[in-house]
């Protein structure tokens, strides 16, 4: 009796189970044969739910570190020159002679005549070595060129004077003076330069072609008879009266000696001279024969790869310099 009334009460209970089970059964099939199916998994009551899984929370990225920017050395400031030496007075002496102008107060005009003197008195260092260095030093004393005194002087001019009257000779076989100008109203400074090329002519027996350009006459008493221009002072590429033009017309060539201006009778020869070197009419050491000045000239363009001019080997610099230098005639 008491199993009986067991097993009423279990078949009363057992609808309540299927229907609690049957969310976790095939609903397709009937609740006894999923019963019957899940047989295995026990009594409902010790059945243990599963725990919802935890979401596992993704720990971020570690944020992306900026790249370090090198350091950066603090700029090196350019040194200056050394103090109180010349490039420093270059560059200071005038600003503390203004500040001292501006405020004329005893403490900046007293700076300004200290370093003042400092600066002369390194200048006259300077002088005093100088001076040394160039005494009877033939390469470099000027008073080799042409002597101080005026009796030594002298007699280079006359010297110098004498041998232009060799080389005028020469050259008044080879070349001629062509001399442009306008009437005295037009161009009043044709006036002296005519004076100046009549003195030269007499002197120097070179021959002064006149060649008006209005049709007026000259004054010059040692000049060839005067023609009228046709295009010969457009051809020389004149633009100015007076106009002076040295031509050499065996070598087909010349050269403009004076346009527009005016220059005295010695300053005339030391032109034509020139001019006369210039377009090859005489050579280099023709023309220093007419010179006061009997020291060649250093010719720069001698100078090869290698040449060493830095400042902290002065040795090196006179040594390769003086191989510049030609022997004096």
């Amino acid at each position: 009796m008491r199993y009986q009334i067991f097993v009423y009460i279990l078949l009363l209970a057992f609808p309540l189970n299927a229907a609690s089970t049957a969310s976790k059964s095939d609903p397709s099939k009937p609740d006894g044969l999923n019963f019957i199916e899940d047989g295995k998994r026990g009594w409902f009551w010790y059945e243990i739910e599963p725990e919802p899984e935890e979401e596992s929370e993704e720990e971020p990225d570690p944020p992306l570190m900026a790249k370090p920017e090198p350091k950066k050395e603090p700029e090196k400031k350019p040194e200056g020159p050394t103090p109180l030496s010349a490039a420093w007075f270059k560059i200071n002496l005038d600003k503390f002679r203004d500040k001292a102008i501006d405020s004329a107060s005893d403490e900046d005009v007293k700076a300004y005549l200290y370093l003042q003197r400092v600066a002369m008195d390194k200048a006259e260092r300077f002088k005093n070595t100088y001076m040394k260095v160039v005494m009877g030093n033939s390469d470099l004393d000027e008073n080799s060129r042409y002597p101080e005194s005026s009796g030594g002087g002298r007699v280079l001019d006359e010297s110098s004077y004498t041998n232009s009257k060799e080389i005028f000779s020469l050259l008044s076989e080879r070349v001629g003076i062509f001399f442009f100008y306008k009437n005295k109203k037009e161009c009043p400074v044709c006036i002296p330069q005519t004076r100046a090329l009549d003195t030269f002519a007499r002197k120097s027996g070179i021959k002064v072609f006149p060649v008006s350009l209005d049709g007026s006459e000259t004054d010059g008493k040692n000049f060839m008879p005067f023609k009228k221009d046709d295009g010969h002072f457009e051809k020389f590429g004149l633009k100015y009266t007076p106009a002076v033009v040295l031509a050499a017309p065996s070598q087909n060539t010349f050269q403009i000696i004076n346009q527009g201006g005016a220059f005295d009778a010695s300053e005339t020869i030391e032109k034509f001279l020139k001019a006369a070197l210039y377009i090859g009419a005489i050579t280099e050491e023709q023309y220093r024969k007419t010179t006061p000045s009997r020291l060649p000239l250093i010719d720069a363009s001698g100078v090869k790869e290698g040449f060493i001019t830095e400042a902290d080997q002065p040795g090196n610099v006179v040594d390769q310099v003086k191989t510049l230098i030609p022997e004096s005639p």
